[in-house]
């Protein structure tokens, strides 16, 4: 579904968008320094999406290394090597930002964006899609009602 590299921007900045909320309501980010970060880099993107330029593109650029520096734990495991992810906010932001600035592997970034967005973890469930995943798989959906003119009360 976003094939079209235009079309997974608008799908990033969607997420990120929704990230940004729940993370400055309280429910998710514990450092207030971690929502600065996301934030900023949300309208970053937004702008560089609206327009593109070199100057916002080298803006959402820093952006993206200020990201990937909080997430920047590597755990040795016997195969390799892990990333340790401690604000997932802020991975998620992460991610979108790579989606746009990587626009052939759009599609694949997209996908990566959608399944780190809804994946949650309870300890009576795993990880994956659990209940709590529930309002976050609606917000993809939404994103693509709204795409396609459909509306979600007709599902």
């Amino acid at each position: 579904m976003c094939e079209d590299p235009e079309v997974a921007a608008h799908f990033a900045a969607h997420l990120t968008r929704h990230t940004n909320k729940r993370s400055n309501s309280g429910h998710l980010s514990k450092d207030e320094l971690h929502n600065e970060l996301i934030t900023k880099s949300v309208e970053r993107l937004g702008r560089y999406i609206e327009r593109p330029s070199d100057p916002e593109r080298k803006a959402l650029r820093e952006a993206l290394h200020e990201l990937e520096s909080v997430n920047n734990a590597y755990e040795s495991i016997p195969f390799g090597m892990v990333r340790i992810i401690q604000d997932k906010d802020v991975f998620i932001v992460e991610d979108a930002v790579q989606c746009v600035l990587s626009p052939y592997s759009a599609p694949s970034q997209a996908y990566h964006l959608a399944r780190d967005y809804a994946e949650r973890y309870d300890p009576r469930y795993g990880t994956g899609l659990i209940p709590e995943s529930a309002p976050l798989v609606m917000d993809l959906v939404d994103f693509w009602c709204e795409c396609y003119s459909i509306n979600r009360d007709d599902l």
